[in-house]
């Protein structure tokens, strides 16, 4: 199996409007036309949604009513249909920052060679932002999206495909000179791996069980099919003696606890047959809730405060959330730690039931998110085993973290960055490592610098372009797309041309080097 690299624009946001934890809502499918199924069988395809920070946003309301994937033309064969409704499906792309997202698993797909991914969209409402209260101008309401390459659905193979979105530079809302209008011009990567490959953490997810699952025959239920809403298919859940499972009350269940009808919360991860292996169920409706944690757990009542993000269900400015010896409560993706693990300043979300009269929660899960530091990388200074970074956040002081020699660095949304980038001024992100005694970054996230204007020179032998009076260097690997037209299409650097209108994400030289690292060249219209 071959690994794609792609970029692409718009399918993101379909394939997100079936994620289940992104929110939403829609009338629901009517079915997947079009799925054709040949002599050469069908195979499994699962869609994972990964998206970034967009400061300027508070909210990215999208409604999608169909997405297909397209063969090679001249197949003679049908475009294959993920998703379909006539009233379309809306979701919030920024509920879906910072974790991997499952939103859907289709086993019917038939097998073959797939081109393009036919995207149709009937609006997107934003909330904060440049473009709050104005008319959005769409491109088109149906859209061909062309990856650099095709991809193969195989024969009884489960394929996982991930879409990973730069809310602050793909989703790229902007005003369309002085029409009073907004121009949604989003930009997505995605990779196309074997189901081997994992998303960064496990998610939770929410369906209605179709059938309880017994594999083995020995009368004890060992999973369950769930149906996903929206339309989205449904999946195989397995449980296992490690997994927790809670009833609707909050008590600790037992796998023949689980029944046709019900309603559950799951937490998992594929495996290889392509099957959801859950850690964590819980049956029935709960309130998630997110938020920073205010104080330490009262050891009396064990209860702590947590101040809630807002836009959630609960409008109050904080809550208090009450743990029991049953409660799960994991740090990362699948740690099992101890309630004194919950700490001040630790943004976690909490599962659990509401209880209104005693104004708290009480909680069936705590999920901590790993640590961040996030502010202007200050200086880089050398040390035993790699090199302390000190980060000046918004607030407050200066934060010193230690950076072992080859941590990975990210440019957010467009891949690796090289350590000789890495210098005073740049915006950066730090996931902490959290079973480290002092702070030290297992990641660093760069935000892109950005030149725009027309294309006043192109060098091909040294790949650089002059925009702006800027010199752009564009690496072999860089993506370069045009997005003119109504296909947005991937292009070589020999293609660009003087008075091309360009948008080059990147980052500028560090001192005393000069010039700028292009790593997403986009042409746009003038």
């Amino acid at each position: 199996m071959k690994l794609y690299k792609m970029p692409i624009y718009l399918i993101i946001f379909i394939l997100a409007v079936s994620f289940v934890g992104c929110g939403g809502g829609g009338s629901g499918g009517e079915g997947s036309g079009g799925q054709d199924s040949s002599n050469a069988g069908s195979g499994t395809v699962a869609v994972f949604l990964a998206d970034g920070p967009a400061d300027e946003y508070d909210h990215i309301w999208i409604r999608v009513t169909d997405v297909s994937l397209i063969p090679p033309e001249g197949s003679g064969r049908d475009p294959v249909t993920v998703y379909q409704s006539s009233q379309g499906y809306e979701v919030d792309l920024l509920d879906c920052r910072d974790e991997d997202f499952l939103l859907t698993m289709r086993d019917d797909i038939p097998a073959g060679t797939y081109e393009k991914i036919r995207l149709e969209i009937s609006g997107i409402v934003p909330v904060g932002g440049p473009c709050e209260d104005m008319d959005i101008k769409l491109p088109s309401g149906k859209i061909d999206l062309t990856p650099q390459g095709a991809f193969e659905v195989e024969q009884g193979e489960t394929l996982v495909i991930r879409l990973d979105i730069d809310a602050n530079k793909s989703i790229n809302l902007h005003p369309a000179g002085g029409s009073g209008k907004c121009i949604f011009r989003p930009v997505v990567f995605v990779d196309v791996e074997p189901v081997e490959w994992q998303p960064r953490c496990p998610r939770i997810i929410k369906g209605t069980i179709l059938q309880t699952l017994d594999k083995d025959d020995d009368g004890t239920v060992d999973g369950v099919t769930l149906m996903l809403p929206g339309n989205r298919g449904s999946l195989e859940v397995y449980v296992s003696e490690e997994t927790v499972i809670f009833d609707d009350s909050g008590n600790q269940a037992g796998h023949d606890d689980l029944a046709k009808g019900q309603t559950v919360w799951v937490r998992g991860r594929l495996d290889g047959d392509g099957h959801f292996q859950a850690s964590l169920v819980v049956v029935g409706n709960v309130t998630i809730l997110k938020g920073e944690v205010e104080t330490a757990v009262d050891s009396q009542s064990q209860q702590f405060s947590l101040l809630l993000d807002e836009g959630q269900v609960v409008t109050d400015e904080k809550i208090q959330v009450e743990i029991a010896d049953s409660t799960f409560i994991l740090v990362g993706c699948d740690t099992v730690v101890d309630r004194s693990t919950i700490q001040p300043g630790m943004l976690v979300r909490v599962i659990g039931k509401i209880s209104v009269q005693e104004q708290l929660i009480r909680a069936i899960a705590i999920l901590v998110k790993p640590g961040v530091v996030a502010g202007e990388l200050m200086d880089v200074e050398g040390t035993i085993g790699g090199y302390n970074l000190v980060i000046r956040p918004v607030t407050g002081s200066d934060i010193t973290v230690f950076f072992p020699q080859n941590t990975p660095i990210y440019l957010v949304g467009d891949g690796v960055v090289p350590f000789n980038l890495l210098c005073a001024g740049r915006k950066v992100r730090l996931m902490i490592d959290s079973a480290e005694s002092e702070p030290t970054a297992r990641e660093v996230q760069v935000q892109p610098d950005h030149v725009n204007g027309p294309v006043e020179f192109v060098n091909e032998t040294d790949r650089t372009l002059i925009v702006d009076g800027q010199t752009v260097s564009v690496d072999e690997g860089a993506t370069i797309l045009d997005l003119r037209g109504s296909v947005d299409t991937p292009v070589a650097f020999d293609e660009i041309e003087i008075s091309y209108e360009v948008s080059c994400f990147g980052l500028q030289a560090c001192p005393p080097d000069v010039g700028f690292y292009g790593f997403i060249i986009l042409i746009v219209e003038p």
